[in-house]
């Protein structure tokens, strides 16, 4: 009796345990519950930062090629408007067009007669920007100033009034203008860099150094 309650006891085991149940050892039935799947897919690692590149060293002065600047002027005139091309653009804006003004080299010196100005373009360009770049000014008498159609400034004197910048050696009045960074203002590709200068008296006078800074 007793041998064959136990194997009664051991196919109702094996049963339960093919649909989940569990018998106790007093005979209880009970439902084993579910363990959690697994889940099939790895956790995977977080992909780790790339190693940057290292930024290429700064070009200096002594590796930068500097460009030819190649100098324009126009006839003397005697308006106080500015020079503007048959479009109607002012000298000073990139994209004028100028008809009659002549290839020059600085300093340009002697040409603008007495009572007249002259105006100045030159149209620099940048394969690569150079570390920093000042230009050193010098004129007789006034002097107006554009990079690429942004106005500079104006330094010595009014429209046909004297008062030279930076040229002592024979005015009579002048202004020390300290070298100017242009630096932010310069693009790669074509670059505009336009003056006008007014000759009061005698004498005029207009140069432009570039000077590439190192940082």
């Amino acid at each position: 009796m007793h041998r064959l309650a136990l194997l009664l006891a051991l196919l109702l085991a094996a049963g339960c345990s093919d649909q989940g149940l569990r018998m106790l050892p007093d005979g209880t039935i009970v439902v084993d519950e579910d363990e959690p799947a697994e889940d099939p897919t790895p956790e995977e690692e977080p992909d780790e930062d790339p190693t940057p590149s290292p930024d290429p060293d700064p070009v200096s002065c002594d590796d930068w090629e500097s460009p030819d600047w190649l100098w324009l002027a126009s006839p003397p005139f005697s308006g106080e408007s500015d020079p503007s091309d048959a479009a109607g653009l002012p000298f000073w804006e990139p994209g004028f067009a100028p008809l009659d003004w002549e290839a020059i080299d600085l300093p340009d010196t002697g040409v603008t007669p007495q009572g007249s100005d002259r105006a100045y373009l030159a149209v620099v360009k940048f394969t690569e920007l150079p570390p920093a770049m000042h230009i050193s000014l010098q004129s007789d008498d006034g002097l107006w100033l554009w990079i690429n159609g942004e106005f500079m400034g104006h330094w010595g004197g009014d429209w046909q009034m004297e008062g030279c910048v930076n040229e002592h050696a024979g005015c009579l009045e002048t202004v020390d203008v300290p070298d100017l960074d242009i630096t932010e203002l310069l693009v790669e590709g074509d670059n505009f860099i336009a003056a006008r200068v007014s000759n009061a008296l005698m004498d005029s006078w207009f140069e432009v150094l570039p000077l590439c800074i190192e940082p």
